[in-house]
């Protein structure tokens, strides 16, 4: 089989959840695409052929060919011998797909950090600053609207979204207390955790359960449920496809079970189970089109650092190169003086004599 890199197609990662790292952690990058011999093109959207498998860091192929004594005018080209005993080796270590399977797919994996080692790339220090101040501005503004409904009684005169029921100063009280200890362990378990995962899954739940709040507090008013979809929106910021499914988990059991045990918290109508179908659908929904747009930003991002290691790495071997031939172009310079000077020794003694 030949193949041929080509320098114009971009670098693709071809396993961004590391299914490979404990085989062959070197064998995870696309250095170029590959033309096989059929002519076709294989990048991470196409499928696979019976015979088209892609190879991956062409540059190690280049100078192992480069060290074999049988070179030939082809492989100066660029072309490459590799039999298939060799693609299957490849194909076996690297979790390559069968024919007619898409080369990237999907994993569903909700205990590991699948953003492991990207956390630089993703900006997750600002990130967390940034959600801190959300989480802060939450209790702010809850503590603003316990204070409106239980000690001024809004919904006494001007029933509204904000309070459709009057607040009692204990449940005003506890709702506050909540409120500041689901800001405060975020904000102490904050750069301590080392597993980022696990950080935002806090965070996660600290923001579901102010959507808890919100509702309560508002007397169950249907506008507060907007906060759930406020937050899957704003969990995106994570990358994380994961935490979308974790609101839409547990606001499904919030309102099915409270409809039944205490429906005046999820609806100032009351009970209603209708309602629970209703206001459930549009959350899965919200969940599916997060984790689309997750997997899109998360691919991008890996894909450019993929992209940026393999440059550095191979701008380090080229340095290399140019170290060994500077060291090589020093030694022939200092042969040549040494020639030289030998030469003027002789032309001396000739001269004598």
């Amino acid at each position: 089989m030949r193949i041929r890199s080509d320098p114009q197609r971009l670098f693709r990662y071809i396993d961004p959840f590391n299914r490979c790292a404990d085989r062959d952690p070197w064998a995870l990058r696309l250095e170029s695409a590959v033309c096989v011999e059929d002519g076709q093109m294989v990048n991470s959207g196409s499928r696979l052929n019976s015979d088209v498998y892609t190879l991956v860091s062409l540059v190690r192929n280049i100078e192992a060919d480069r060290n074999d004594e049988k070179q030939d005018s082809s492989k100066e080209k660029g072309i490459f011998h590799i039999d298939r005993h060799t693609l299957s080796l490849y194909r076996t270590k690297c979790c390559v797909p069968k024919r007619g399977v898409t080369l990237v797919m999907m994993r569903i994996d909700f205990i590991s950090d699948i953003n492991r080692g990207y956390e630089a790339a993703f900006n997750y220090e600002a990130t967390d600053r940034f959600i801190l101040k959300v989480l802060w501005g939450h209790f702010a503004v809850f503590s603003l609207l316990a204070f409106t409904n239980s000690i001024i009684k809004l919904a006494s005169f001007y029933p509204s979204p904000l309070a459709w029921r009057v607040v009692s100063i204990p449940e005003a009280v506890a709702t506050v207390l909540i409120a500041l200890a689901v800001t405060l362990v975020p904000a102490f378990l904050a750069g301590t955790i080392q597993n980022h995962y696990l950080w935002r899954l806090t965070v996660t739940v600290a923001l579901s359960i102010y959507s808890y709040l919100f509702v309560f507090i508002s007397g169950g008013s249907i506008e507060m449920h907007f906060h759930f979809f406020i937050i899957i929106a704003l969990l995106m910021v994570f990358a994380d496809w994961r935490l979308g499914w974790v609101v839409a988990g547990v606001t499904v059991l919030h309102h099915g079970i409270l409809n039944y045990i205490e429906p005046g918290w999820v609806y100032f109508y009351g009970r209603n189970d209708f309602s629970v179908i209703a206001h459930s659908v549009p959350i899965l929904v919200a969940a599916v089109f997060a984790t689309v747009l997750c997997e899109i930003a998360r691919k991008s991002i890996v894909s450019l650092r993929t992209a940026q290691k393999g440059l550095e790495e191979r701008t380090a071997e080229l340095e290399k190169v140019k170290r060994d031939l500077e060291v090589a172009i020093a030694g022939k310079n200092t042969e040549v003086i040494g020639v030289k000077e030998e030469n003027e020794a002789l032309k001396g003694q000739l001269r004598s004599a």
